[in-house]
């Protein structure tokens, strides 16, 4: 276990060390920072300002949201499983559980999937997956 006070200062000098080399400004900076969490906490709203903006990632355009969830909507890391799986996708029936955002959903369908299916127990996401669908022209049955 680490000091809180020195894990403060920590975070302190690296959010000052960011500043420092890109320049950013300090009201232009999302700062966010995990807590071991149990339940339903860990999905909690942080905020409420519904600031979406998309990325492109590999001919994808995706939704996300800095600044009301813990989470922004799309995994970095993995961004390359994604991009396989459009590769991999042409003529292939897919399935997508536990589906978050549904971005690999929107991979695997501009990948040529012959059908898709995205499941996630929650609504909130299944609704951004048919937003981020809906972003890409990709019509659901």
């Amino acid at each position: 276990n680490i000091d809180q006070n020195k894990a403060r200062q920590r975070l302190l000098d690296a959010v000052a060390a960011v500043l420092s080399v890109t320049g950013v400004e300090t009201n232009k900076l999302i700062l966010k920072v995990r807590q071991k969490q149990k339940g339903s906490n860990q999905y909690e709203k942080l905020a409420d300002k519904g600031e979406y903006f998309y990325v492109n990632e590999y001919g994808a355009k995706l939704w996300v949201n800095l600044t009301d969830y813990l989470d922004t909507g799309l995994f970095l890391d993995h961004r390359l499983t994604r991009k396989m799986l459009g590769e991999m996708a042409q003529g292939k029936d897919f399935l997508n559980l536990f589906a978050y955002t549904g971005s690999a959903t929107v991979q695997a369908a501009l990948g040529g999937a012959k059908s898709t299916t995205t499941v996630d127990m929650s609504n909130t996401y299944l609704n951004w997956a048919e937003q981020n669908l809906i972003l890409n022209d990709i019509e659901g049955k």
